[in-house]
């Protein structure tokens, strides 16, 4: 018989400390865990202990996922066991670098012997070692329409890091002097609204923030204008330096208004040809024509004048021209002793 003086012999469970450099952007790796049994298991012996993670800095979810579990250590199996727990990668930079957790070890229990199992270290800290940079900052070309007579559109320039940060970032911008000619410079006040500039700030998980530059509408064709916008200090990060300036450009889509400098002109058979005036209420750029088509009335196409009804043609407007010709041509002899009319149609711009 066993004597009952005895004391069971103990056999004491430990958990070590580990650490594992952060894993590549949304990527996993394992960081491990050893727990450590401090006595061989006798026969028929078995030992099973509980697990479960806890938050310190890290957050689970994401930092590391969460994870419980039940060790069994059996006669025979060896002392050592390990636990795995998934670290989640990010591309955020941290303050304090380092982001810690712990796996902690509860309610040792025996069977089948007279044993007895001790946790003596239940708390095994894991270390996350954060592998991200500062973020650098970045300011983004962009493009607007300009809108109509009376109306104001916003230009919106991003601003971006190139990695989020825990940190605060601030960026101050500045409206830069503009020395373009080829496109021109957009006039402040004229093409676009300047403001005075209040600084950037990037909260933690923001990764881009936008500047809204009212942009100026008018009806005048215009060749596409720029302006500029560029960052002049940061705190938190670094600015990038070839992406510290952005070009923003107003693209204008505005056409002339065509119409007829006269509602209605006369002339008489054997003059040759009718020269009409078309007009345009600004000039433009670039050539443009326009299409028209004559649309009837009691003159004849192909006998009283030289086009045929419903056919379009073309007038062609010089750049910085305001009118141009449309020639009508007339016949050489009398055809009826009557007056007749003909209408004409300025119908729509057509490519040059």
């Amino acid at each position: 018989l066993a004597d009952p003086t005895l004391q069971a012999p103990t056999i004491g469970i430990a958990i070590n400390d580990a650490e594992i450099t952060e894993a590549e952007w949304l990527g996993t790796t394992p960081i491990t865990f050893t727990v450590t049994l401090s006595d061989t298991i006798p026969d028929g012996v078995t030992i099973r202990v509980d697990y479960t993670t806890q938050d310190v800095i890290a957050i689970e979810g994401v930092d590391y996922l969460p994870q419980t579990g039940t060790l069994v250590f059996a006669a025979g199996d060896g002392p050592t066991q390990t636990i795995a727990i998934q670290t989640i990668g990010n591309r955020e930079f941290e303050r304090g670098r380092r982001k810690t957790f712990l796996v902690n070890l509860t309610a040792a229990r025996v069977s089948g012997g007279a044993v007895e199992a001790v946790i003596t270290d239940g708390a095994g800290q894991g270390a996350i070692i954060d592998n991200d940079p500062r973020p650098s900052i970045s300011i983004i070309n962009t493009s607007v329409t300009e809108p109509g007579e009376g109306a104001t559109i916003n230009a919106r320039v991003q601003v971006r890091l190139s990695n989020t940060s825990e940190v605060p970032i601030t960026v101050n911008y500045a409206f830069l002097e503009c020395d373009s000619v080829d496109p021109p410079c957009a006039m402040p006040g004229e093409d676009y609204t300047p403001f005075q500039p209040s600084p950037l700030t990037f909260n933690r998980g923001t990764p881009e923030l936008f500047i809204e530059v009212p942009i100026i509408g008018d009806e005048r064709p215009e060749v596409s204008k720029v302006f500029f916008l560029q960052l002049v200090s940061a705190s938190g990060g670094t600015i990038a330096p070839d992406e510290d300036t952005a070009t923003v450009t107003i693209r204008d889509t505005d056409l002339p208004v065509a119409q007829f400098m006269q509602s209605e002109y006369e002339t008489t058979e054997g003059d040759g040809s009718l020269f009409i005036s078309v007009t345009l209420n600004y000039p433009h750029y670039e050539p443009v024509s326009l299409a028209y088509a004559a649309t009837g009335g009691s003159a004849i196409a192909g006998e009283d004048y030289g086009i045929n009804v419903g056919q379009n043609a073309i007038i062609a407007f010089p750049p910085a021209r305001l009118a141009a010709p449309l020639t009508c041509a007339l016949p050489t002899t009398p055809r009826l002793n009557q007056p007749r009319t003909c209408a004409w149609l300025l119908p729509q711009w057509a490519p040059m």
